[in-house]
């Protein structure tokens, strides 16, 4: 691959993606399609492929199941669930991201656990109650801000303002930016 040329947008990182992916199962390299499977499946949605999105989870999913590394497996289905909110089928990924709550508090997991909290916020936000996705996301910065995460934090504030703003609760965000 030439980089020094290469036009790094999220179509084209996603196509380099699904290139090292697809070099990486061709010679088995378990460690390197493990680093890669949220990543290209957050990258295809980026780019505006939620089917091929969903293509990749279910392959780097059966991946995972095959190699035994469940931890990879809550990744993936983290990642699944972003799309499927993407697409509206809030009621799958709602299940999906309680089960990778759950195996990410099991095995102590936090950022998986985080990105779950924050996951499931968004979730309650767009099946429209919002009073519970404010309290997933509250949970979701506050372990963010614990495990020293300042992108995610970042990002979970931005959530939890068009949250807070839908609900004319301005007060919510005086309390973000205080800190």
């Amino acid at each position: 691959w030439d980089l020094a040329e290469f036009d790094m947008n999220v179509v084209n990182q996603s196509q380099l993606g699904l290139e090292i992916a697809e070099r990486a199962f061709a010679t088995g390299t378990v460690e390197l399609i493990i680093d890669l499977g949220s990543s290209i499946v957050g990258a295809l949605l980026r780019a505006g492929n939620p089917g091929s999105a969903l293509e990749q989870a279910e392959r780097f999913l059966a991946f995972g199941r095959e190699q035994g590394i469940q931890v990879f497996v809550k990744t993936i289905q983290r990642a699944q669930a972003r799309v499927l909110l993407d697409i509206g089928q809030y009621e799958t990924a709602l299940g999906l991201l309680k089960e990778s709550l759950t195996a990410s508090r099991l095995t102590n997991y936090r950022y998986g656990e985080m990105r779950a909290l924050a996951c499931l916020g968004m979730c309650y936000a767009g099946m429209g109650d919002d009073e519970e996705a404010l309290r997933y996301l509250a949970q979701a910065e506050e372990l963010a801000e614990k495990i020293n995460s300042k992108m995610d934090v970042n990002l979970i504030r931005v959530d939890l303002a068009a949250v807070s703003v839908r609900l004319d609760k301005p007060d919510a965000l005086d309390r973000k930016s205080t800190r």
